[in-house]
């Protein structure tokens, strides 16, 4: 018998030919520069645009002496304020505590009082405390006592850190989004694992930023309870999108995080915003975050709850994403092996097999 000659059968492994590489070069390099560009303005447009839209300011005194300061505060900063006549200084410390005001400007016979809350917007609050100096130009009470009902911690005094800690928490939403797609299979172990990581994250950020760095004065469980929900709601929404439609999907929702950073009025107030796209900011993660925070650290929880709602809206839609992309990749495999199953011997099946649950 001679002897077999055995030979590797194995097809070659062809490497992928790039076609046209000059404009696959160019198209990247195109793409960049968009989203580049686009960030930029985001982020510079809101810092050049920034001033007071409609900030809502009580004023308690006379009907002729409010008539009088709405009208000069028109003149001195058009379309900044909407004014409102509050009936007693209780009334306007009330309303600011409650976030309904941001200030409130109290005349009395032997002068004013300023009554703020430089936790809702350090930037609002400067602005509010230049107001008597303009008032007094304009013939209004000279002597003036400003009363801040709702101080920012001694530790951020400019309310910067809070900015930046917003900001950053929802880029570790995005990583963290990314890292359980490349690193995690299966729609239910995608979704543990993005609350799992939205769950460390806000007990390690609350601990952080508040008991050791003061930056979140009050509240630990609450504070990480909230950072938890938003870096949760980020990352789902990054695993979701990628589970409804795939890799392709995933920068939108990057550029939605990394563009509602600016709109968030995380560091100054979402009032001071372009008319329309503080709105839009507002109903992005980080917006929603920034508010909801802002009000549980610093207000007690006052006005949080549209944001916590916010932040649900979106984790819930991120997991609906990947159950409904996981039924539908389960669909096209039923479909696939049931065409396998009835095509007739000898048929070759041209289409490739579906991917399997990712």
């Amino acid at each position: 018998m001679s002897d077999a000659v055995v030979t590797d059968l194995a097809p070659a492994v062809r490497q992928p030919v790039v076609k046209r590489p000059t404009f696959v070069v160019l198209s990247r390099a195109l793409a960049v520069a968009l989203v580049a560009g686009l960030l930029l303005t985001a982020y510079l447009w809101a810092t050049t645009e920034a001033k007071p839209r409609d900030v809502p300011l009580g004023i308690v005194g006379p009907g002729e002496a409010v008539t009088q300061i709405e009208g000069a505060l028109g003149q001195a900063i058009p379309g900044g304020f909407a004014v409102r006549q509050v009936d007693s200084a209780d009334q306007a410390r009330e309303l600011v505590r409650q976030r309904e005001l941001y200030g409130a400007l109290v005349l009395e016979p032997t002068g004013m009082t300023l009554v703020t809350a430089s936790a809702a917007s350090a930037p609002v609050a400067r602005l509010l405390e230049a107001l008597p100096g303009r008032l007094a130009s304009a013939g209004g009470p000279a002597n003036v006592t400003v009363e801040d009902l709702v101080p920012l911690p001694s530790a951020d005094p400019n309310g910067s850190g809070f900015g930046l800690m917003v900001i950053l928490l929802s880029l570790v939403g995005l990583l963290s989004g990314a890292l359980t797609v490349l690193t995690v299979r299966g729609w239910r172990l995608r979704a543990v694992t993005a609350v799992s990581c939205g769950v460390a994250i806000g007990l390690t950020a609350a601990a952080l930023a508040g008991p050791w760095l003061g930056v979140l004065p009050n509240g630990y469980w609450a504070n990480a309870g909230l950072i938890a929900l938003g870096c949760s709601a980020v990352a789902l929404s990054v695993v979701g999108a990628h589970g409804l439609g795939g890799a392709a999907a995933m920068p939108v929702v990057a550029l939605l995080v990394f563009g509602g950073n600016p709109f968030s009025g995380a560091q100054a107030s979402s009032l001071m915003l372009p008319e329309g796209w503080a709105q839009v900011g507002q109903v992005l993660p980080p917006g929603a975050l920034a508010s909801a925070l802002r009000s549980q650290a610093y207000f007690g929880g006052t006005g949080a709850g549209g944001g916590f709602a916010i932040l649900g809206a979106w984790a819930v839609a991120g997991i609906a994403a990947l159950m409904l992309g996981a039924w539908l990749r389960r669909s096209r495999e039923h479909s696939y092996a049931a065409g396998t199953a009835t095509a007739a011997p000898g048929t070759r099946i041209l289409d490739s097999a579906p991917a399997g649950l990712a």
